[in-house]
C-alpha cells in the first residue's frame, strides 16, 4: 500500500530531494544534482518563485516507510494567460502504479484550487527545468536539464495527458572551424556602425544580468508559455550563477549604447558532479572546485539567447544572432570546449532551428510538455 504525504517537515523535504539518487542508482547517464541546491530550490522559504505561486509538494511512501515517489503541484500567479491552468513537476516514481497515484493527488489538489487545466512537468516554472525527456536517453543531461525513465511517458499518456509542446535540444560539435556560410551571414553585424558586443562585467554582474533578463523578457514575450522573471527571481539567479558563470561566454550586444541582444552559455558543471552523489561534504566541495578551476570541462550549454522584438525578422537581427553564436563558438574553442548544447528550442521555432542546423547543430534530445483537462 502506498501512502502519499504533503511535505510539512525537513525530513520529508530531504526524502523528496534524495529520491532520484535512489531511483537512478546504477544508471550511468544520471547526474545527481546537489542536494543543498535542490533543498533551496524546493524551499518555500528560500525560492522567490513561491512569492507568486501557490504550491504543494508530495512524497509517496511504501508500507515500510521508504520514499518511492514524488510530485509537485503549483499555480504560478505571474502567468499572464490561462488563469485556470496549473502545473505539475518534479515527478519521479518507482513503479507505474505509484506514478498514477501521485498524478491523481496533484490533480485533486489543483482541482481544489479551482484549476481546470494542468500542464507539465515544470520544476517549478517554465523558467526552470521543463518537459519530460521522451527521446535521447543514451546521453547524460546537461546543466539545468532533466532526466527520466523511458516508461514515464507511457504512464502519463495512459493517464490522459496529451502533448502540448515539444522542446528540442541540439548538440553542436565545436572542435572544427565555424561554418563559412554562417560566418559570411554574420558580417552584416560586424559592419553595422555603433554595434558592439561585449562580455559581461563580473564586478557589475547583478546589473548585467538584469539587462540580460530585460532583453529576454522582451524577446520571448510572444513565445508559447512565456512567463516573465521577477526582480527577486533575477537576484536569486545571480546568486546561484555567480560561482559558475564564465564572463567570456555571457555576452551583450549594444547598438549606440542600447542593449538589444544577448547570449549566455554556461560551462556544463554536470561533468564535474557525476560522481559526487549530490553531496558537497566532506570532500565534494574540494572535488568540484578543483575541476572547475582546472578548466577541464569539455561541454557547455547555451541557456539564454535573444534579440529584442524590434530587430527580430530583420536582416540585422538575423546577422546579430549568427554573430553571437559565432563569437561564442570561437571563444569556446579557445577554452577547450568540444561540444555545446543549445536548449531548449520550441519545436515550431523554425527560424532558430534553421540557424542552429546551419552552424552544424543536430537534434539529439526531445522534452515534452503534457497537458490534461481536469473538468
Amino acid at each position: 500500500m502506498i501512502r502519499i504525504e504533503s511535505i510539512q517537515t525537513p525530513k520529508q523535504l530531504n526524502d523528496f530531494v534524495h529520491l532520484p539518487h535512489k531511483l537512478y542508482k546504477g544508471d550511468e547517464n544520471y547526474i545527481p544534482q546537489l542536494d543543498m541546491e535542490r533543498r533551496t530550490h524546493f524551499s518555500k522559504k528560500h525560492n522567490p518563485f513561491f512569492d507568486h505561486a501557490d504550491a504543494e509538494l508530495f512524497v509517496a511512501y511504501d508500507v515500510t516507510g521508504k520514499a518511492v515517489g514524488r510530485i509537485s503541484a503549483q499555480i504560478d500567479k505571474e502567468e499572464t494567460e490561462h488563469k485556470t491552468t496549473g502545473h505539475f513537476g518534479a515527478i519521479e516514481a518507482d513503479t507505474p502504479e505509484t506514478m498514477r497515484l501521485l498524478l491523481t493527488e496533484a490533480e485533486e489538489w489543483l482541482r481544489s484550487k479551482g484549476i481546470k487545466h494542468v500542464t507539465g512537468p515544470y520544476s517549478l516554472s517554465i523558467n526552470d527545468e521543463v518537459g519530460l525527456l521522451v527521446d535521447g536517453y543514451t546521453a547524460a543531461p546537461r546543466l539545468m536539464m532533466n532526466y527520466a525513465k523511458p516508461w514515464y511517458q507511457n504512464v502519463l499518456e495512459d493517464a490522459g495527458y496529451v502533448k502540448a509542446k515539444d522542446l528540442y535540444a541540439y548538440n553542436l560539435d565545436v572542435t572544427g572551424d565555424f561554418p563559412k556560410t554562417a560566418d559570411r551571414m554574420s558580417r552584416a553585424a560586424d559592419k553595422k556602425e555603433g554595434l558592439v558586443e561585449r562580455k559581461i562585467n563580473m564586478k557589475n554582474l547583478s546589473e548585467d544580468l538584469h539587462t540580460i533578463i530585460d532583453i529576454f523578457n522582451d524577446a520571448w514575450a510572444n513565445n508559447w508559455g512565456f512567463t516573465p522573471m521577477t526582480a527577486a527571481e533575477i537576484a536569486y539567479m545571480v546568486k546561484n550563477l555567480r560561482p559558475i558563470i564564465d564572463a567570456d561566454l555571457a555576452r551583450i550586444v549594444e547598438l549606440d549604447g542600447h542593449p538589444i541582444a544577448m547570449i549566455v552559455a554556461l560551462p556544463d558543471v554536470n561533468e564535474a558532479m557525476h560522481d559526487l552523489g549530490g553531496k558537497l561534504l566532506p570532500f565534494g566541495w574540494l572535488k568540484l572546485l578543483t575541476r572547475l578551476k582546472a578548466n577541464r570541462l569539455k561541454g557547455a550549454r547555451v541557456v539564454l539567447m535573444g534579440v529584442r522584438q524590434e530587430y527580430q525578422s530583420t536582416p540585422l537581427g538575423g546577422a546579430i544572432a549568427i554573430s553571437m553564436m559565432r563569437n561564442a563558438y570561437k571563444i569556446g574553442v579557445k577554452k577547450g570546449i568540444e561540444h555545446v548544447e543549445l536548449s531548449w528550442i520550441l519545436e515550431n521555432n523554425t527560424p532558430m532551428i534553421r540557424l542552429i542546423e546551419m552552424i552544424g547543430g543536430t537534434h539529439y534530445k526531445t522534452y515534452r510538455v503534457y497537458a490534461k483537462d481536469l473538468g
